[in-house]
């Protein structure tokens, strides 16, 4: 064999060899192509054929053997006349996904992962119409894995029946939910992480995309898929109307219709289930031809998706866009678009709007008359533009981190084009330009992917300025891409600002005709004698109502209620008759002011000294919520002290939450509906009876969350109402900033201070010690009230040598499950370095070396001040998802302490009543090791954990099955209720211990109502007894039902339980935590003395030196496992050199690759 014949047989071997891998389902053998895997042809799911035709799809079943996973298989059936892309193969056994992975992937088992939906409008198009070395060069070379699924079409997804317990609306959206299941069950076994999923669709594959990240009943848990990148998609439902008339034609035209004579004897379902049947026994490509043969007629196509499972429950066209998922997303467009295909489109209904067809009747009118240009864009690249843009909009003012591009090179730019750099299909020539801006696209793509952000200069999209990615590139000019503003801002202003107040005037003119009236065009002053008794009713009413408002502003004795009374009154008598006809002006002023006086009774207006608040009526308690506490912490004033709000003029809204403070953290689940950095608002919840008196007991309530997550605004109006309100106590919960914007750290606190959050806090509880008076509240009686961290931070200000002296912001405390942890001020500078950085907020190295600390500091901040929120809440999620540390915790410093060391934190307790304690089993939940001890006050905390972690070992301490965040939990509580004792404060220290449900939150659903469960029998007491002990310990200092002050020597504690079968009740016990307490508060604590007393007298002494003294014989032991160890090692070395190379030519095999050894032994003798 020459040179040259044998370096062709080796790339030929080399492009055939196959890899094989193990699912759950069975062995795949794969194609391997240098460094890079493709399993082409995987089933998902049962083939839709027979019985699952019309269908959801069934999981596949598992084979036997190796599959060939080389070649791809059929498209799903489709012929349709709107494409020129003939498929090879058809078939309905389709239900496939293709799988392009690489070495590197496969080692590693962490790469992100892409799932393209292809487009063609659920009627075209498919999964096996690409070229396999473009995706390849696409994304495997840059570390992604490619998963591309089938999915069905035409007729074969769009059956549809009224009940979809006989076939189900949407099944192609069915299936592709199916292949996502699939690859985040099996994308391990090819090197990927299905918690690093991104959904690639585009045109219709972008809309589906889209629907899924709004989709209320798709991946609640983001655990398909975690970010989306959507190109050129519109926004299109279609009615069922439309699917089910589509239908009904299919099947008369398969002669598969009932007989009219028996269409009166059975009913509707009966009947779609007898026509459905008859279309199952009919062969896959008879359907197909008849579905052709329709579309030739000029039927309309068998394409697009109906408003309804698995993505949405009917939900009206305008509420479609209301409930995004928290998935980043990368969207855009072509500048373009359709503009080669003209024709008129009705577009109105997909972009929201109430009243769509008076909607697109303004457009054609406005069109034709001149008013809007469209700038030579057709409908079709209007319907993508719009849809765009109001997705982005969307997601913004939801705070979900959104990049939008647009392609404008004016060569290339119409619809598809940009989809040849991604995906290699739909190709052109590329001239010299061309070529960089597929770099431009495949870098955008790739870095979103795996970075969650694209990097080079796109940022992410501000909805003020409609800021977008233009890409372009010209060699010549030196044109490249950029940030630019104004997104289509013509077709953006009319459809946008324009369209939606004409939409609102529409319905708002509907709404007046829905008024009884008549009017008599002779007789304009005249009433006819429905008017008339409507008007009598009215009258009476409005009398009543007139002397019930009076008085309540009277007994109140607020006179600006009655004042604003008179303004109502004669502006809406004005704006009615200014507004209406003569001879309607009467009778819609009554109904219009009727209205609005009983509007009015349920708002409560309320004086403080900043202005007169607005708040919501619930019979006998009233809600005022959104009051600012603190100017909004924006530009300047990010990253500094909340300062006092400013006084207002107008009488202020408070009937409605807020936003929640910026928080987007991988730690939680709990999603804002809202966030904004303008949230430093507290909610205050009281009573008509502690309004009248003025002296009711106060509850501030500070949430927990590690100051990363959770809000002031997550709770249930109702249950604090019956837990607090109706118990005469007014409860208030203060926001306060987290994450990046609490935790911006330096050295110089001149520069910018350490603990925002607690500033914030404090900020509140100045509020409430000056206002609370005007909501009914006695600011000497306040209670501050924490639960987790949050009750950490209130134990905090309650041993903080510097807060609250004279007690005059709280007199009382309530702790519930917190640990005690602080976190050195190096690690948060470190932390604020890191994220500088990736904020390209860093002084260049040359630069920084020529300037002081401070001014390098103050550079950062600047920088990141001059950044969007949303900007900086993009970039701390990145730093989580990447692996780094939250932003969270607190650094032991002002406002709470001069620095001083963990050990000496609590020895210096303010004289303030507390009532705290804790669940059973916590974090139990939870398992894994964490450094524990410099929690708890020792001063030598590393030995003390060595010797912690020891013991575990050596069985030396049993931990009870708890975890170590539980321990965590529960020896700091008992530190704290110790510390206190010794000062002789007054403590009062319970433990939940009932076994269904006594892990950390569960006892927060009896107090705030929050992390709700299902109660049962004893539960309902439990409740009970929660929110008796707090109130009663809020109202009188002493929690009352036996409850009784914690004896220090006796470790006495409340147990909260409840069976009303044994008949147990919450009692005093004592011996909290024994095994615990003696390990962790005896010796532990003599350990650690011992080591104190080492160290003074030997400054180089090691832990393992006094507390690990292996004897004689554990020496001698581990002598002989040398020798034996030694000798094993030399025999099995004798072994392998004798069968080896020995004699023949023999090789050892270890099938680490798990091949075949004759397999492999077969190809090496070829080659030789």
């Amino acid at each position: 064999m020459n040179a040259k014949s044998a370096f062709i047989f080796l790339t030929v071997l080399q492009y055939t060899v196959s890899i094989i891998i193990p699912t759950s389902l069975g062995k795949l053998s794969g194609k391997e192509i240098g460094d890079y895997h493709i399993f082409k042809r995987i089933p998902f799911a049962k083939p839709p054929i027979g019985e699952l035709r019309f269908q959801k799809p069934e999981s596949a079943k598992n084979w036997n053997g190796i599959r060939d996973a080389t070649e791809y298989g059929p498209a799903c059936m489709s012929n349709s006349t709107e494409t020129s892309s003939i498929q090879k193969w058809v078939d309905e056994d389709c239900l496939h996904i293709n799988i392009f992975t690489s070495n590197k992937c496969l080692k590693t088992k962490n790469c992100a992962v892409v799932a393209y939906i292809h487009g063609g409008v659920l009627i075209y198009d498919s999964a096996v119409m690409f070229n396999d070395t473009y995706l390849i060069d696409s994304f495997l070379k840059n570390g992604v894995i490619l998963a591309i699924p089938a999915f069905r079409l035409g007729i074969f997804s769009h059956f549809t029946v009224q009940d979809q317990s006989i076939a189900p609306s949407n099944v192609a959206i069915y299936d592709i939910l199916k292949s996502l299941e699939f690859i985040k069950k099996e994308i391990h076994n090819f090197g990927g992480d299905k918690r690093k999923v991104t959904l690639l669709g585009h045109s219709f594959g972008g809309t589906i995309a889209s629907m899924f990240t709004f989709g209320n009943e798709v991946n609640p848990d983001l655990s398909l898929f975690q970010r989306t990148v959507v190109m050129s998609a519109d926004q299109a439902f279609h009615p069922l109307e439309l699917q089910l008339e589509t239908t009904k034609r299919f099947v008369e035209y398969a002669n598969c219709s009932v007989p009219l004579k028996l269409t009166g004897e059975i009913s509707d379902n009966k009947k779609d289930r007898i026509e459905m049947q008859c279309l199952q026994r009919k062969s896959g490509m008879e359907l197909l031809r008849i579905q052709r043969s329709l579309e030739e007629a000029g039927y309309p196509t068998y394409g697009g998706v109906v408003q309804r499972e698995p993505l949405f429950s009917e939900v009206k066209s305008s509420e479609y866009f209301g409930s995004p998922k928290k998935i980043p997303m990368l969207t855009g467009c072509t500048s373009f678009e359709f503009d080669h295909v003209p024709g008129d489109e009705n577009m109105a209904e997909n972009f929201g709007f109430e009243n769509p067809d008076e909607c697109d009747a303004k457009y054609r009118k406005d069109v034709k008359d001149g008013h809007f240009d469209r700038d030579n864009h057709t409908d079709r690249t209007i319907a993508v533009f719009v849809s765009t843009q109001l997705r982005v909009k969307k997601l913004l003012k939801k705070g979900i981190p959104v990049y939008l591009y647009q392609l404008r090179y004016p060569k290339h730019v119409v619809h598809t084009d940009d989809l040849y750099y991604i995906m290699g299909v739909h190709p052109f020539e590329m001239d010299e330009n061309e070529i960089y801006l597929r770099e431009v696209y495949q870098n955008m793509v790739m870095n979103f992917v795996k970075n969650g952000e694209p990097g080079n200069g796109f940022e992410i999209s501000d909805p003020k300025s409609s800021s977008y990615f233009e890409i372009n590139w010209n060699e010549t000019t030196g044109l490249r891409p950029h940030m630019s503003t104004d997104f289509e801002k013509k077709v953006m202003h009319y459809w946008g600002p324009e369209m939606t107040e004409f939409d609102k005037q529409i319905t708002l003119e509907k709404q007046q005709k829905t008024a009884r009236f008549r009017s008599s065009a002779n007789t304009p002053y005249r009433i006819d004698s429905n008017s008339h008794l409507f008007l009598t009713i009215s009258m009476f009413s409005l009398v009543f109502l007139f002397g019930f408002y009076a008085g309540k502003c009277c007994l109140n004795q607020d006179r600006n209620q009655y004042i604003q009374f008179l303004h109502l009154l004669k502006t809406i008598s004005y704006s009615s008759q200014k507004s209406l006809p003569s001879n309607m002006v009467l009778n819609s002023f009554y109904l219009t002011y009727f209205l609005s006086l009983i509007s009015s009774l349920f708002a409560y207006d309320l004086s403080t000294s900043y202005g007169i608040l607005s708040g919501r009526e619930s019979g006998d308690y009233y809600l005022f919520k959104h009051v600012p506490f603190a100017k909004p912490p924006i530009g300047e004033l990010r990253f500094q002290k909340p300062e006092t709000s400013e006084k207002w003029n107008d009488v202020r809204d408070a009937t409605e939450y807020g936003p929640a403070c910026m928080s987007n953290s991988t730690t939680s689940k709990s999603i804002p509906k809202s966030i904004s950095e303008d949230c430093l608002h507290l909610n205050i919840f009281t009573s008509r009876r502690c309004l009248n008196a003025k002296n009711c007991s106060v509850v501030v309530y500070i949430h927990g969350g590690d100051i990363l997550y959770d809000s002031a605004v997550m709770f249930n109006d109702t249950h604090i109402l019956d837990t607090f309100v109706k118990n005469d106590v007014i409860l208030v919960i203060p926001a306060f900033r987290l994450g990046i914007f609490s935790h911006f750290t330096v050295e110089d606190q001149s520069i910018s201070p350490t603990n925002l959050a607690f500033y914030d806090i404090l900020k509140a509880l100045d509020y409430v010690k000056s206002e609370i008076h005007n909501f009914g509240g006695s600011n000497q009686k306040v209670t501050l009230f924490g639960h987790s961290y949050g009750g950490t931070m209130a134990t905090m200000m309650t041993f903080s040598p510097r807060i609250n002296q004279d007690k005059s912001l709280f007199q009382k405390i309530v702790v519930m499950s917190s640990h005690q942890n602080f976190q050195s001020l190096q690690y948060h500078i470190e932390r604020t370095r890191v994220f500088a950085t990736h904020a390209n907020c860093v002084l260049p190295s040359k630069l920084a070396r020529k300037m002081t600390k401070n001014q390098q500091d103050s550079y950062t901040l600047k920088c990141l001040q001059s950044k969007s929120g949303h900007e900086l809440l993009r970039i701390q999620r990145s730093l989580e998802e990447s692996g780094y540390t939250t932003f969270g915790g607190v650094v032991r410093r002002e406002p709470l302490f001069t620095e001083v060391h963990s050990s000496e934190y609590m020895n210096t307790p303010n004289p303030i009543p507390m009532l705290t304690g804790c669940n059973k089993h916590e974090m139990d939940f939870l398992p894994g090791d964490m450094p524990i001890a410099h929690m708890f006050g020792y001063e030598n905390p590393e030995e003390c954990e060595e010797k912690y972690r020891y013991d575990l070992k050596h069985g030396k301490y049993d931990r009870e099955n708890h975890t170590d965040k539980t321990i965590a939990m529960l020896v700091p509580t008992k530190i704290r209720v110790n510390k206190l004792l010794e000062k002789n404060i007054p403590t009062y220290f319970y433990q939940l211990r009932y076994p269904k449900h006594s892990y950390h939150t569960d006892d927060l659903y009896y107090a705030m109502g929050v992390h709700p469960f299902e109660m049962d029998e004893n539960e309902i007491h439990l409740k009970e007894v929660y929110q008796q002990m707090i109130i009663n310990f809020v109202k009188l200092g002493n929690p009352g039902n036996g409850f009784e002050l914690t004896d220090i020597k006796t470790s006495s504690y409340f147990e909260i339980n409840w069976n009303e079968t044994t008949g147990l009740r919450p009692h005093m016990s004592t011996g909290f935590e024994k095994k615990m307490m003696d390990y962790w508060l005896g010796e532990m604590v003599a350990f650690d003395k011992k080591i104190s007393e080492q160290k003074r007298k030997t400054p180089d002494f090691k832990f393992s030196e006094i507390y690990i003294n292996p004897n004689i014989a554990d020496q001698s032991s581990s002598l002989m496992f040398s020798v034996i160890f030694a000798i094993s090692v030399a025999c099995l070395g004798y072994f392998l050199y004798k069968e080896c190379y020995t004699g023949d030519q023999k090789r050892v095999y270890l099938r680490i690759d798990g091949r075949d050894y004759n397999t492999v032994k077969q190809s090496e003798m070829l080659v030789y």
